[in-house]
């Protein structure tokens, strides 16, 4: 299971690189979707936790 979180944050923060600008290099791509991933997730858990729904 954490295995799979860990590809999951590392997918969504791949697009969201992607999506940022398509001129990074596959390293750059790779390096910052990690951290892109862990903000986005941290963004959807505080509107999740803003809107008090229970997971």
């Amino acid at each position: 299971m954490l295995v799979l979180g860990t590809v999951l944050v590392i997918a969504i923060g791949f697009l969201a690189v992607n999506c940022i600008s398509v001129k990074f290099t596959w390293s750059e791509k790779i390096g910052l979707s990690f951290p892109v991933g862990i903000g986005l997730q941290t963004m959807m858990m505080l509107i999740i936790n803003l809107l008090k729904i229970n997971t």
